[in-house]
């Protein structure tokens, strides 16, 4: 008998060992898991004795460990049927487990996956300390949210599923052990790869008021393959310290920095100090480490109130943001300012010249679209193209305007630009360096309204072509543009300020304005102070083929190199101290001005094979005598009155 109790007791320590658990584990036998549980899940500690290698066990009633470390055979699953494991470590050999019955009371060891790669996340059984709090327990917060993801990850988990919570995380706080220096992408809430962080409408992730001038609350660091999915995140933009100096512009929500493959969807992004989301690199891009952003999609989100822009892409390729929506960014609020640039949406790659004038991509951004977006109200402006390549901004609904710089290969098409009344500048800004080589950026199809000039042109070879723009102080206007083309755009307008095309002390030169049908009940076109630098006596615009419809005459003043060729024009022409333009073959009708009238001294002057037919009192041609008679050549116009 005594053979067989030895022979028995050495066979049930192979099949289970409870050994005392490290320090590090050390926990109370008294769980606050099991506190509001039913008296009769409780003392069930022998649930586990009898497992073997390869044993399922559902648990149905609390089993507490006493901070001991219970050793599992091989291949063991245990199952949740509504009881719990608590106070202690369990070490699989390769086993499985239930991802409800882990909490923050239970240490897991060895080989071991969950039943579910879906993980359930249960804040009232993690170490996690939801609503207002302090400094200490925010990074608490911090650092134990992220444990919590990395160990299911490597459990096997592939999402991590949260539904109603809200807690502040303190993410300033240096736990950078090899350097002292902060690295804000480190500091934040890390997801790693593979890996989708799934929340719902009622996930609140914040940050702890702070007084750093960067920070981030979520991010992707040089991982790939991962989705984040609904909740909202919240800046400290208005309980943020600025007392120490600069401008506090790059605290971020979410930094996707030398991400690959990620997804962000129906997430909410509000009242960071810096950036909604924030897109970027590692190195620069001619440097051996760079490593940039690529493939990423951002779609049905909302982008409210972060100070500095709502979304900004400084380094990346293949980028998609769609279906979002964007509210007030960079927008004044009664606790703190907006900090340029102000955007809903800011492309800004960082380009510099070198010593000889070579310009140098430290940064770049290429294939970008930006389409069925929503944006309203803001500090600045809408849409900006800063700096980077191949990027299409379409089918969006923009308030406050659209905008690109030094960008080739760009195109801004068959968006509605609508004016919510904001003091807005332009509908669209095309403008770039001067340069012979053509970018091959277009403007087209867009519905324009209400602002002050509708599209403004800058620089080399805009293509402005059939946009519809209403309502406009200036339908389109500019400054130093050239090689330009605005073809069969649509001005119209019945406020008395309107205007068409107005140019006004400036530069233009190899500019065609052809096929645009202007109605406005102020001049249908006006180019005042144009050309008058040494050197620009024979740049030259030439206005072809429009339809102009106005109440008031078409103007240009004190201007050198003006032609127009083929219009209708129901009302006058007016010139007034001009030079080297040509007015041929257009139809001119008027009712109460004359058909083209030369005033105040006009040199170069061409006027052929026009067709003018104005009231008996009116003159067809008229030339004041301060013009000189041989400076103004006429051929064939027909004067029908």
């Amino acid at each position: 008998m005594l053979c067989f109790f030895l022979i028995l007791l050495s066979s049930c320590a192979q099949e289970m060992m409870l050994e005392p658990d490290t320090p590090d584990y050390a926990l109370t036998q008294t769980s606050a898991i099991t506190d509001d549980l039913p008296n009769d899940l409780q003392n069930c500690n022998n649930a586990l004795d009898e497992l073997k290698s390869g044993d399922s066990l559902g648990i149905t009633c609390i089993i507490d460990l006493n901070g001991k470390n219970l050793i599992l055979n091989k291949n063991v699953t245990l199952n949740y049927e509504g009881g719990d494991i608590v106070n202690g470590t369990l070490t699989f050999k390769g086993g499985v487990i239930d991802g409800r019955l882990l909490n923050k009371s239970l240490k897991t060891k060895g080989e071991v996956k969950l039943k579910s790669p879906v993980f359930n996340f249960d804040p009232s059984r993690w170490d996690i300390t939801q609503g207002h709090t302090d400094k200490r327990t925010a990074f608490s917060n911090r650092i134990n949210l992220e444990k919590i993801i990395n160990d299911v990850k490597s459990m096997g988990a592939d999402t991590f599923k949260m539904d109603v919570f809200d807690a502040y995380f303190d993410v300033i706080t240096n736990t950078n052990t090899q350097n002292k220096n902060f690295y804000l992408w480190l500091e934040a809430i890390n997801i790693p790869s593979d890996f989708t962080l799934l929340m719902s409408p009622e996930t609140h992730l914040r940050v702890f008021p702070n007084n750093y001038k960067k920070y981030g609350l979520l991010s992707v660091y040089k991982k790939q393959n991962v989705n984040i999915i609904g909740g909202n995140l919240h800046g400290d933009r208005d309980e943020h310290d600025y007392s120490n100096g600069g401008t506090h512009e790059w605290g971020h929500l979410l930094v996707l920095k030398s991400a690959v493959n990620v997804k962000v969807e129906g997430l909410t992004m509000k009242n960071g100090t810096g950036d909604g989301l924030k897109i970027e690199s590692t190195g620069f891009t001619f440097q051996s480490y760079y490593t940039p952003s690529k493939n990423i999609t951002v779609t049905q989100c909302v982008f409210d109130s972060n100070r500095r822009n709502n979304l900004a892409v400084t380094d990346g390729y293949h980028i998609i943001i769609e279906n979002n929506q964007f509210f007030r960014a960079g927008i004044d609020t009664p606790n703190s300012k907006g900090t340029n640039p102000r955007y809903a949406i800011d492309i800004e790659a960082y380009r510099k010249p070198n010593a000889s004038g070579k310009l140098i991509n430290y940064e770049m951004v290429d294939d970008v679209i930006i389409r069925n977006n929503v944006q309203k109200s803001g500090g600045r402006g809408g849409f900006i193209v800063s700096s980077g390549d191949n990027v299409i901004i379409e089918d969006n609904y923009v308030e406050n305007g659209i905008a690109f710089t030094e960008t080739k290969n760009t195109k801004i098409r068959n968006n509605r630009i609508i004016s919510n009344g904001e003091n807005n500048l332009f509908g669209i800004s095309a403008g770039d360096k001067m340069t012979d080589i053509d970018p091959n950026n277009e403007v087209y199809g867009n519905n324009i309204k209400g602002f002050k000039y509708g599209v403004t042109i800058h620089g080399s070879f805009q293509k402005i072509v059939k946009n519809e723009i209403e309502g406009c102080e200036i339908g389109i206007g500019g400054r130093n543009f050239v090689n330009s083309k605005v073809i069969g755009n649509h001005i119209f307008s019945k406020s008395e300020k309107s205007r068409g095309i107005f140019v006004f002390y400036t530069s233009i030169n190899r500019v065609l304005f052809k096929d645009n049908v202007i109605s406005t009940p102020n001049n249908p076109f006006k180019f005042e102070l144009v050309n008058l630098e040494k050197g620009q006596e024979k740049y030259c615009a030439h206005l072809v083929n429009n339809t102009i419809s106005s109440p008031r005459v078409g103007l240009m003043l004190n201007t050198v190199g003006i032609s127009l060729m083929k219009n209708k024009i129901n009302t006058g022409v007016e010139i007034f101290d001009s030079k080297n333009y040509v007015i041929e073959d257009n139809t001119i009708r008027t009712k109460n001005w004359d058909g083209i009238y030369l005033r105040k001294r006009n040199a170069g002057v061409k006027i052929m094979k026009n067709a003018i037919d104005v009231p008996v009192n009116k003159d067809c041609i008229r030339i004041q005598n301060t013009t000189s008679r041989k400076d103004v050549e006429e051929v064939s116009n027909n004067c029908l009155n």
